[in-house]
């Protein structure tokens, strides 16, 4: 809570702000329990919000605040070193063949010490997706390569993979892609062979 406190003060805004300019960007209604219209022409000087007429819309800005108000909060939330974290990652890892990846040196699983780097990585990135969704998403695209894992990324490399200067998710493509893989009329088919 302290990192988001200081979040907010870093930029000029107060909770009751937040709760009005997230309340105004999700269309929901909660301005009783806040005196809204202190916090509106606050959020409209320090350019968050921007009145049209007789309404307030949100800035790019405002959409920015968001955002990094929900990393810090992610960030502080996912606490590294706590049981939740080292249950995923083994049940993440044994999704995976147990099995060296062709003819390499190169396991399918990778050690779980490299995986919650790879996660700390990822979580930060990617704030808005759980750990369920990476369980889920995960089971589905290995079941999409039918058993010939031939192209199937390993455990690590599946959540980050750095060639050169690029830094790639196989992950949070799949994730970002997800409604639209799953409207297919052939369901999920991300890799692999139908």
């Amino acid at each position: 809570m302290e990192k988001v406190i200081k979040y907010l003060i870093k930029n000029n805004i107060t909770p009751n702000g937040l709760l009005a300019l997230y309340t105004y960007y999700k269309k929901v209604g909660y301005s009783n329990y806040i005196n809204v219209i202190v916090e509106l022409k606050r959020l409209e000087q320090y350019g968050y919000l921007i009145k049209n007429n007789d309404n307030y819309e949100i800035t790019d800005k405002g959409i920015k605040l968001l955002q990094g108000v929900e990393k810090v909060m992610a960030s502080s939330n996912k606490s590294i070193t706590n049981k939740e974290w080292d249950d995923n990652i083994q049940k993440y890892n044994e999704m995976f063949p147990k099995e060296r990846m062709g003819n390499s040196t190169v396991y399918y699983r990778a050690n779980p010490k490299e995986l919650r780097e790879s996660f700390i990585w990822f979580f930060d990135k990617y704030p808005e997706y759980s750990w369920s969704d990476v369980l889920r998403i995960t089971k589905k695209y290995i079941a999409s390569f039918n058993d010939d894992y031939t192209y199937l990324r390993n455990s690590k490399y599946f959540i980050k993979k750095t060639a050169g200067s690029v830094t790639s998710s196989t992950l949070a493509d799949i994730l970002y892609n997800e409604d639209s893989i799953n409207n297919q009329e052939n369901g999920f088919q991300y890799y692999g062979t139908e």
